[in-house]
């Protein structure tokens, strides 16, 4: 036997819950809807997670840092000054995609961005 809850009651009963549950719910929810709104959906997510998590590439962040050291000590060649503005420019182009993709991901989770940087374990400053 199927037991059917009115849209009228789940909202009703959604509202008794305290905070804590209530967003557990809701996140409950997305999860389930994100398996049920088809494959295009889990897809578009799956492919902005990975976006997310990728990184700045680990070779150009160090020579970033070597060439900012390198600057603080103002022992920066003309052609290393170059370098540097170059990769500061790519560092803001990928920092400003992730912020984002972030904020679509938050879009398609119905949820603020720092709920979404707080999900998948974002913290400030990581590259």
């Amino acid at each position: 036997m199927s037991s059917r809850i009115s849209y009228a009651e789940l909202v009703k009963s959604a509202t008794k819950l305290d905070s804590e549950a209530f967003e557990a719910f809701l996140r409950d929810v997305r999860r389930q809807r994100a398996t049920t709104d088809g494959p295009g959906y889990a897809l578009e997510e799956l492919t902005l997670l990975k976006k997310i998590n990728r990184g700045f590439p680990n070779d150009r962040w160090l020579r970033l840092q070597l060439l900012d050291s390198k600057m603080e000590e103002s022992t920066l060649t003309e052609q290393e000054y170059q370098e540097l503005a170059t990769l500061v420019n790519a560092y803001e182009r990928y920092t400003l995609n992730r912020i984002r993709w972030i904020k679509k991901l938050a879009s398609l989770r119905n949820i603020s961005a720092e709920e979404a940087m707080a999900q998948i374990g974002y913290a400030h400053g990581s590259r």
